[in-house]
């Protein structure tokens, strides 16, 4: 089969540019084409160290490339609907960055778009993947029938750029989509939703700055989902963790219970053979007993194994020319129940979805911290 290739727009979301550099250029199904960033010197270093063909500093240059079947758009948020229009007009498929966008608005230009030009789109962090454990663990009926869940991540306050301890864009919520409650609570809000196979139908939530007192956006947040069939969770989301991140979610069912923490998974549950507590470790494999790393040695950078799966999938659904099993309608709705939170804080209230209207991250942040 002839080699997908694929473009990486934008330096900025780092952690999501170099692993999908890193997960392109081991797949030996595919092909990083180019990297675009304006910052030339950088762009370049980068596009050497990942082996990509070339690197150009103007987005719109990449887009021309006839060699790239799909672009991954690792930018800051606030260029995310700019992007993908210009990428949906060319005809390449798309994989955007979390969250899809600051505002449904903007979420809904860029499904539309990619609609009517007839590309794929795909969303990170925006549902659970084929061959999730934890899915299939409970599709299996091993806690039974799920009804609560708690989820927490607790990170780190973002880097700028590798080894620049400054947060950069990260903190500004004109560029980003808030602050230390949405960076992570698209991914937790994207599980829950796949773990209950349900839609969020009710959201109330605080926020608060803590720590990280000299930055305009929040460094903490909780919020509490009803799901449409009645199941209820809690999500927490900040930049507080003190040395490295961490996460913890548990989720509770009629039969058992899942806890996950870190790359451990925990099953005790009425059914055998899980009625004597069970650990699961979900690590993958180290990358260089693979052979495509023997074959291709090059840096491994940070959580590129955790990204993986989905650089996989996009890459597979391009090959396979079928829509993903992600897709931007998935990614809209995680990012509805995530404006709810915030809209909930400026009106102190639960907020029933869908939402009515608009809502401004960066209003909220300014009147409500």
């Amino acid at each position: 089969m002839s080699k997908i290739g694929i473009g990486i727009i934008g330096l900025d979301h780092w952690y999501w540019a170099l692993g999908s550099a890193y997960d392109i250029s081991i797949n030996p199904n595919a092909q990083l084409v180019a990297i675009s960033d304006p910052n030339e010197e950088y762009v370049k270093k980068i596009a050497k160290i990942y082996s990509a063909e070339t690197y150009y500093t103007d987005y719109h240059k990449l887009l021309e490339n006839p060699k790239i079947d799909g672009i991954i758009i690792t930018t800051t948020t606030s260029m995310h609907k700019d992007v993908a229009l210009a990428a949906a007009k060319a005809g390449k498929d798309i994989l955007i960055g979390k969250p899809i966008a600051r505002t449904l608005k903007e979420a809904r230009e860029i499904i539309d778009s990619a609609k009517n030009a007839g590309v794929k789109l795909m969303a990170m962090a925006a549902g659970v993947l084929p061959g999730d454990p934890i899915k299939k663990l409970m599709d299996n009926g091993v806690i039974g029938e799920p009804f609560a869940a708690s989820a927490s991540l607790f990170a780190i306050l973002p880097l700028s750029e590798p080894g620049v301890l400054e947060p950069g864009w990260f903190v500004d919520p004109n560029k980003a989509a808030g602050g230390g409650f949405i960076d992570h609570a698209v991914y937790l809000a994207a599980q829950l939703r796949g773990y209950f196979n349900s839609e969020v139908k009710r959201v109330y939530a605080e926020i608060g700055k803590f720590i990280h007192r000299r930055y305009y956006v929040e460094d903490y947040g909780v919020a509490l989902l009803r799901f449409e069939n009645n199941s209820i969770a809690t999500i927490e989301s900040t930049f507080t963790a003190p040395i490295s991140s961490h996460n913890f979610m548990r989720i509770i069912g009629t039969e058992g219970e899942i806890e996950v923490s870190g790359n451990i998974i925990s099953i005790w549950s009425k059914k055998e053979p899980y009625n004597q507590r069970t650990y699961i470790e979900t690590s993958p494999p180290n990358p260089v007993f693979d052979r495509s790393y023997v074959e291709k040695s090059v840096p491994l950078p940070p959580f590129a194994n955790v990204y993986k799966p989905t650089i996989d999938e996009f890459i597979k659904c391009i090959h396979e020319n079928r829509q993903p099993a992600v897709t931007g309608e998935d990614a809209y709705k995680v990012l509805e129940v995530c404006l709810a939170a915030y809209e909930s804080i400026r009106k102190r209230k639960p907020i029933q979805l869908p939402l009515e209207t608009e809502v401004d991250v960066a209003e909220i942040l300014k009147n409500c911290l």
